[in-house]
C-alpha cells in the first residue's frame, strides 16, 4: 500500500533534496532499528523536497551559478543573462535614459553648475547619433533604483577627453547622494595619445555591489582623477568630456505567471522494473513533501521539475522503466531539470538528491555598430528534430517529423543586442547538433534570413556572435563560442555570402 501525504514547506534553494525520514522520530534523520524483510511490513518514507530556486543564473564573464541566491518563498524568476537595465544614447538631446528597468532616470552632473551640450556622435557611428559633452565636469551621477534588480553586471560607456583633462577615470558608489562614497575597481587611465576626444570604449564591473535593503544606488563616474603631472596641459577650467552609450546591465527579477512549476516523479521497483508510484505537484501552490510506505527492496526514482508554459511531454501510461521517456516541450521561455536516483529500503534513512539542467542555453550576440532600429522581431526556426531523453531504454520514441514552430522573439536593437533562449537536450552525455534558421523582421517584412549551427553538450551555453544587419550588401558572419562554466563555451561566426 502506498499512502501519499502532502506537507507544505517554506523555502527554496538551488538543489532539490529528497530526505527520507523515519516515522515517530522528531529529528527526521535518525535511523530506526528496524528488522528488515518481515513479510507484509512496510517502511514509512518521507520524500521531502527541501527547496530549489526557480531561476538559475547562467555564466557571465566566465562565472556560472556561484552567485545564485535563495529567494525563499518569493519564487521570482530572474533573467538568465544580464540585460540592459538602463541606457543613455543622448540621441534625443536629453539627459533622460532611453531605456529603463522601471522608470526613466535623469543623469546629473557634478558640480551642478556644469555646462553641457549635445553634439554629433563619435566618428564612424550613425548619422543620427548624438553624444553628451560636459565642460569642467567632476562626475556623472547615475541614480539607479534597485527594486526588482537581482544583481548588477557592468557599467559600460564610450568616452573622449579633451587635451586639458587629467587621465584618470574612477567609479564610486553610494546609497546616498552626498555621503559615504566607496571606490569600485581600479582607476582607468586613458593613454595620453588618446586625448583630443578620441573615443575610448570602457567598462567597470558592478557584480560585487550588494544592495539588499536599499532603495537607490548612486553611481559616480568621476573624471579628471590621477596625478596632474601625467598631463602637463591639465586645466580643470578648460577640460571637457564627451560621453555616449552609457549602459548599466544586470539581472532582473521577472515573474512569469504563465510558467508551470510542477515536479513530476515516478518510482520504479529495481528488481521487477515495474512502476510503484507516479505523481506530480506544484511546488509553489501545493505541498512539497511526499510520504510513502514502501516494502523492503530497492527502488529507482526519476524526478522532473518543469518550469515551462506546457506540461512536460511524458508518456500517458508508464507501467515499467522502458516506458519512460521525456521529450522536448520547453519552448522559448522554458526550463526543465531532472535527476535519477536509486535507494534501498530496509529501514528509515535520509538521502538527498540534486536536480540538474536538462537543457543548454543558446545566445545570439549582435555586433552591429550602425543603428538597426527597424528590426522589431526575430523568428528563430529550429532545423533539428526535438530531442528525447530515455534513460532506461535504447529505444527512441517516434518523433514528430512536422516542421517545428519558430521561436518568436521581440527585439529592440537600440536597447539590447542579445537574444537568449533555452534548448532541451536531456541529461545525456553525448553532444547534440543544433541548427537554426533566423528571419530578421521589420513588422511583417523579412529583412534578412541566415542559418547557423553548432554542436553542444547538455548544460552548456552556445553563443552565436556576429552582425544582425551587416552594413554592406553581403551578409556578415557569426562566430560561435561554447562557455565552459556550465560545461564549456564555443564561438561560431557565420561567413559573408
Amino acid at each position: 500500500m502506498i499512502n501519499i501525504l502532502k506537507n507544505r514547506v517554506l523555502g527554496f534553494s538551488q538543489a532539490i533534496g529528497l530526505v527520507l525520514i523515519s516515522m515517530g522520530i522528531i529529528t527526521g534523520c535518525t535511523p530506526r532499528n528496524e528488522t528488515p524483510n518481515i513479510e507484509g511490513e512496510t517502511f514509512l518514507v518521507d520524500l521531502t523536497f527541501s527547496g530549489f530556486e526557480t531561476r538559475v543564473r547562467p555564466i557571465t564573464s566566465g562565472q556560472a551559478d556561484e552567485h545564485q541566491k535563495n529567494f525563499g518563498s518569493q519564487h521570482h524568476h530572474v533573467d538568465e543573462f544580464p540585460t540592459n537595465l538602463y541606457y543613455w544614447s543622448f540621441d534625443a538631446a536629453t539627459l533622460i535614459s532611453d531605456y529603463y528597468h522601471q522608470s526613466p532616470i535623469e543623469l546629473s552632473l557634478f558640480p551642478s553648475w556644469t555646462t553641457h551640450t549635445f553634439l554629433n556622435g563619435f566618428p564612424n557611428t550613425s548619422v543620427s547619433n548624438k553624444l553628451l559633452e560636459a565642460g569642467a565636469v567632476g562626475s556623472f551621477i547615475l541614480p539607479i533604483p534597485v527594486s526588482g534588480i537581482r544583481s548588477l553586471d557592468k557599467l559600460s560607456f564610450e568616452m573622449g577627453l579633451s587635451k586639458y583633462n587629467a587621465l584618470g577615470i574612477e567609479l564610486e558608489y553610494s546609497f546616498s547622494r552626498s555621503t559615504g562614497l566607496s571606490s569600485l575597481g581600479k582607476m582607468i587611465k586613458i593613454p595620453k595619445e588618446n586625448l583630443g576626444f578620441i573615443k575610448n570604449t570602457l567598462a567597470f564591473d558592478l557584480s560585487e555591489i550588494t544592495f539588499q535593503g536599499q532603495d537607490t544606488l548612486y553611481l559616480f563616474l568621476s573624471v579628471n582623477r590621477g596625478q596632474l603631472s601625467e598631463n602637463k596641459n591639465f586645466t580643470q577650467r578648460k577640460s571637457a568630456v564627451r560621453i555616449d552609450n552609457i549602459r548599466v546591465s544586470g539581472m532582473r527579477n521577472v515573474r512569469n505567471e504563465k510558467l508551470k512549476n510542477d515536479l513530476h516523479y515516478v518510482i520504479f521497483d529495481q528488481k521487477s522494473n515495474l512502476k510503484v508510484s507516479r505523481g506530480k505537484f506544484d511546488v509553489e501552490k501545493d505541498a512539497q513533501s511526499l510520504r510513502v510506505e514502501l516494502p523492503f527492496g530497492e527502488y529507482s526514482l526519476v524526478s522532473i521539475y518543469n518550469n515551462s508554459v506546457k506540461n512536460p511531454f511524458l508518456p500517458e501510461v508508464i507501467g515499467a522503466k522502458n516506458d519512460f521517456y521525456l521529450r522536448d516541450s520547453m519552448e522559448v521561455d522554458g526550463r526543465i531539470f531532472g535527476s535519477i536516483d536509486t535507494f534501498k529500503v530496509d529501514r528509515s534513512f535520509s538521502k538527498k538528491l540534486e536536480l540538474h539542467r536538462a537543457y543548454s542555453q543558446v545566445r545570439f550576440e549582435f555586433t552591429d555598430t550602425l543603428a538597426t532600429t527597424k528590426v522589431t522581431q526575430l523568428r528563430v526556426y529550429p532545423n533539428h528534430q526535438p530531442f528525447a531523453w530515455n534513460p532506461y531504454s535504447i529505444n527512441l520514441p517516434s518523433l514528430d517529423a512536422k516542421p517545428r514552430k519558430p521561436y518568436v522573439i521581440d527585439i529592440n536593437m537600440d536597447r539590447e543586442k542579445t537574444v537568449v533562449f533555452n534548448e532541451f537536450l536531456g541529461l545525456e552525455a553525448m553532444a547534440r547538433d543544433l541548427k537554426y534558421k533566423v528571419e530578421v523582421m521589420e513588422e511583417e517584412k523579412v529583412l534578412r534570413t541566415f542559418e547557423v549551427q553548432g554542436s553542444v553538450l547538455n548544460n552548456m551555453q552556445l553563443v552565436f556572435k556576429g552582425p544582425l544587419l551587416p552594413p554592406t550588401s553581403g551578409f556578415g558572419g557569426f562566430e560561435i563560442s561554447l562557455k565552459e562554466k556550465w560545461t564549456g563555451e564555443k564561438v561560431i561566426t557565420f561567413d559573408k555570402e
